[in-house]
């Protein structure tokens, strides 16, 4: 077993290295609240999984990683001998099962599996729900068996339902809080593509909104949040998102993540303008696309 503590000076220095996309600092609500500039979280690595020892740990991981882009996961995952189900399957294989934000992406191995204190969890979004097994019945990814694991919903904390605090959502709850909710657009030629998403995983849940091209060097690319009533809210706290703008080069792809937390949100309002201009006409207002796309759960 491999293990590496990151202390925030060392993630420091990977967010400096890295510009390819810009994330200002956002709105993350996790169970240890605020996390300081001089906390760490540990974090190993066993049969290809992360463990992490305590949920402390993880909830420290989900503040320090959601601040980073596509690059940074790859050089943190590089650093601590992690293959991740974003480095080792495609995009667009990662949507067709519902992986639509690459901080999930990072957290899970190619099996959608992680460990997190005494237990395993495995989610699975197309059937919207959280295998959960005890650490002493895992041997391989084929341990999960009926009998032997728990079956928790992807729309509930699942856990705060581990831990004891909080009882399992019934069927009718589970309708009363926000659904996962996605909007894209493509331009006619395709080179052009954006898209705003609730990511909700049980033990992740996310606001994210990208914008990307497909042929790089050829659009100037920004994103900014569009309107000044932005916010989320979950069970214990809210906050307003923005106002964000992102500066306006070449780049590949952009992206604004304004909330990250293993707890779902109960409200929110997610609202983003997303620009691209031709590079050819930098500095004037030609050969600029823009569309504004917007979720909400109020």
């Amino acid at each position: 077993m491999k293990t590496l503590r990151l202390s925030s000076l060392i993630l420091i220095l990977i967010l400096s290295s890295c510009t390819s996309e810009e994330n200002n600092p956002v709105y993350q609500e996790s169970d240890t609240d605020a996390i300081s500039s001089e906390s760490s979280f540990e974090v190993s690595v066993d049969q290809n999984m992360l463990v992490f020892p305590t949920r402390a740990d993880y909830d420290g991981a989900i503040a320090e990683l959601g601040a980073m882009d596509s690059d940074q996961f790859a050089q943190w995952e590089s650093k601590l001998g992690f293959a991740s189900m974003r480095s080792m399957t495609s995009t667009e294989q990662r949507v067709s099962i519902g992986i639509e934000d690459d901080l999930l992406a990072t957290l899970l191995n190619q099996d959608g599996i992680i460990k997190i204190g005494s237990h395993i969890y495995k989610v699975d979004i197309p059937n919207e729900e959280v295998l959960v097994l005890g650490s002493s019945a895992f041997s391989t990814k084929n341990s999960f068996t009926k009998g032997k694991q728990r079956s928790l919903s992807i729309h509930e904390n699942v856990l705060d339902v581990v831990e004891g605090l909080e009882q399992p959502m019934s069927l009718s709850e589970r309708s009363r809080y926000c659904s996962k909710r996605k909007l894209s657009w493509n331009t006619a030629a395709n080179l052009l593509s954006a898209k705003i998403v609730y990511q909700k995983a049980g033990i992740l849940n996310s606001l994210q909104s990208k914008i990307q091209q497909d042929k790089v060097n050829i659009f100037n690319l920004g994103l900014k949040t569009n309107g000044t009533n932005n916010f989320w809210r979950n069970k214990k706290k809210s906050g307003t998102i923005g106002p964000y703008e992102t500066t306006f080069f070449v780049a590949e792809t952009k992206s604004y993540r304004p909330y990250y937390s293993s707890r779902r949100l109960r409200a929110y309002r997610f609202s983003v303008e997303f620009r691209a201009q031709d590079k050819n006409f930098a500095g004037t207002t030609n050969g600029m696309i823009t569309k504004v796309l917007t979720i909400n759960c109020n």
